[in-house]
């Protein structure tokens, strides 16, 4: 077989409208590699990062004193890079620094949820969950709820894209 490219993935899925089923607590860069044998396809995956890892250290290719990475889109994130020695719950391998995911879309913001935010919220299809995304993301873009004085536009054009992430 010849040497095989190798490659990084930062995936933006599944957190928007996209699922794969059988995938929860697999190891996804091994089903990758199934895939792609199986397709005869020859790639070596070596790194796999979400989104915002992935946007981070696109930064910091170029730009070395990059240590955040922030996604503003359909959802939003950020990473970020941390001394290990602040990270109390690390119990891992030892190292200098290492890069926390913050997954800050989960941020409970009820109580600073207005009438509009609470009305996107409930078109949803995970009420309560993911609160602070909903609010500053684009997943609901089409309007402007803040500006719009007619709050029963806004359910039907929220779109209900259905979650599967394992932690939401």
């Amino acid at each position: 077989m010849a040497h095989a490219a190798r490659i990084g993935l930062t995936p933006s899925a599944p957190s928007q409208g996209f699922s794969a089923a059988g995938v929860v607590g697999r190891d996804v860069v091994a089903l990758l590699q199934d895939q792609f044998a199986a397709r005869g396809i020859n790639l070596r995956i070596r790194a796999l990062a979400n989104d915002t890892v992935g946007t981070m250290e696109a930064a910091a290719y170029k730009y070395a004193d990059c240590s955040m990475g922030v996604i503003l889109g359909t959802g939003t994130n950020a990473a970020y890079v941390e001394r290990t020695s602040q990270v109390g719950k690390w119990r891992g391998a030892p190292s200098e620094e290492m890069v926390i995911n913050t997954e800050w879309g989960n941020l409970n913001m009820q109580r600073w949820m207005n009438s509009y935010d609470r009305a996107i919220d409930a078109a949803s299809t995970n009420p309560t969950k993911q609160t602070f995304e909903k609010m500053m993301s684009g997943m609901c873009a089409e309007i402007d709820p803040r500006s719009t004085r007619d709050r029963a536009e806004i359910a039907p054009r929220c779109p209900r894209a259905e979650r599967s992430r394992g932690d939401t």
